[in-house]
């Protein structure tokens, strides 16, 4: 008993430091306010009794799931340089009009979609108080359909007169260059009970989100990647705060609303060439469940 007393501590004392350093990056939403009152917990529970702490009970991990709407990060993208929209025609379409695309500007949309959570749980004063720390995975795309397009100029198309063969589109994206939908995130989170069935939460994610275009061409409906370039690379943070309903011992529901905030940019040459409006305040709302092991 005694050594799983001094591991309870030591976990606690540990994922206070984790929770805090996060919260730190976005302190300008008042998400310090979360390492603080981790700090506290863990000091509080580093000086319980022996008798008080039964580590079977306060350990566990928490399942969250859900779907998720986050606005975009970026408004729009203009004078795009135009080594990007210089689209070479497609070569079975020798009709098709040389040049540079002329639409320069493209809109950024929101995404939305869904996210699941998982990690471990430490619960302190009899379930008053809950810290988490896990991983999370966003399955989400974007709502914009800006293709700037260039269009036939001749008739003898198969597709017909003025249809659109390439097109270039700017988006965001997490990782390798397929990879515009799965976003991977670390969580953290501290859940207060205000009633038996009502509790409070306030929690902070980081994750990377990359701005990038890619040309590419429309044929018959059908959009085939052409070529990719990197315009900025950025590590994004939310802080959220949220509001649960606890059904059973082990099911809840809840809405959270949240801030998205830039805490690092790295623009590249072609990022630098183009004129990137960023949100002035981005947020993200999101209504789930949770299920408990």
């Amino acid at each position: 008993m005694k050594q799983n007393y001094l591991k309870g501590k030591i976990a606690t004392i540990g994922l206070a430091g984790l929770l805090g350093g996060c919260s730190s990056t976005s302190a300008n939403h008042g998400a310090s306010v979360l390492g603080t009152i981790i700090g506290v917990a863990g000091a509080q529970l580093s000086s319980m009794e022996k008798k008080e702490v039964v580590a079977e009970e306060n350990f566990g991990s928490f399942f969250e799931i859900g779907p998720i709407y986050r606005t975009a990060l970026i408004e729009r993208v203009s004078d795009v340089p135009e080594s990007i929209r210089n689209v070479p025609i497609h070569p079975n379409d020798p009709w098709g009009r040389p040049g540079p695309i002329p639409d320069d500007e493209v809109m950024i949309g929101s995404r939305t979609g869904a996210f699941v959570r998982y990690g471990p749980k430490l619960n302190l004063f009899k379930d008053n108080l809950s810290i988490k720390v896990g991983l999370e995975l966003e399955f989400s795309g974007s709502y914009s359909t800006d293709f700037p397009e260039r269009s036939i100029s001749g008739v003898g198309s198969e597709r017909g007169y003025g249809a659109s063969l390439t097109f270039y589109s700017i988006h965001t994206k997490a990782g390798p260059d397929w990879n515009s939908i799965f976003i991977p995130k670390l969580f953290a989170g501290i859940d207060s009970k205000i009633s038996n069935s009502f509790s409070v939460g306030l929690g902070c994610s980081i994750w990377r989100e990359d701005l990038v275009a890619e040309t590419g061409y429309d044929r018959y409906d059908k959009y085939d990647r052409l070529a990719g370039f990197n315009l900025v690379d950025m590590t994004v943070g939310s802080v959220m705060v949220s509001l649960r309903y606890k059904m059973d011992e082990s099911n809840y529901l809840f809405l959270e609303v949240g801030t998205q905030d830039i805490l690092d940019k790295k623009f590249y040459d072609l990022g630098r060439q183009a004129d990137v409006d960023f949100e002035e305040n981005p947020f993200t709302i999101s209504i789930g469940g949770s299920l408990t092991f």
